[in-house]
């Protein structure tokens, strides 16, 4: 039989991680890429998770069309854009440094409720930096965003994804390379 509270304890923990682990209302995409002049360049999207505004002035019929509606979409969480992107590149003095104290700075605006998430087209890579890990890990940028610094690296030495070969790897790619 369990000790009085323990079912308590439990329970409250897993309260805490799903409340941790919540969907956020804002994403933040930080791209970085590099572009075909050799320019190491990228963009600060935020994107804004679609939500239902059903109204208060619908009569019954009008307001189960809705509902049915919302229910046949609700599998596909849908997002728009919130604000235009914010682009920048590195001759401009705006890169890995600029770019996270942008991401911060819109994180805070938006009172926690985002989640930043890192990706390249080029390196084919994407991650995902929680709201949570934010604010627990935020005096220490080169722990919470390392792929990022990663990313620098692998754009300042010419890697690309290979796609036949599905690894990132660096020289000239094409498929009949890939057939060797």
């Amino acid at each position: 039989m369990a000790a009085p509270g323990e079912k308590a304890q439990l329970l409250t923990a897993l309260d805490n991680h799903a409340a941790e682990n919540l969907q956020p209302l804002y994403i933040i995409d930080l791209q970085l890429e590099k572009s075909p002049r050799g320019v190491k360049c990228g963009g600060i999207t935020v994107w804004k998770l679609n939500d239902e505004d059903f109204g208060l002035d619908l009569d019954e019929g009008e307001l189960k069309e809705r509902l049915e509606a919302s229910r046949t979409g609700m599998e596909s969480w849908t997002e728009k854009i919130w604000r235009d992107p914010v682009l920048f590149r590195e001759t401009d003095g705006r890169w890995i440094p600029w770019a996270l104290r942008e991401c911060l700075a819109l994180f805070d605006k938006l009172n926690g409720d985002a989640c930043v998430r890192v990706k390249s087209s080029r390196l084919k890579f994407r991650q995902v930096v929680s709201a949570h890990d934010i604010r627990v890990r935020r005096s220490n940028l080169r722990q919470l965003f390392a792929p990022v610094f990663d990313a620098d690296r692998l754009l300042d030495a010419g890697y690309r994804y290979d796609p036949w070969s599905d690894s990132v790897r660096r020289g000239r790619i094409s498929a009949k390379l890939g057939k060797r």
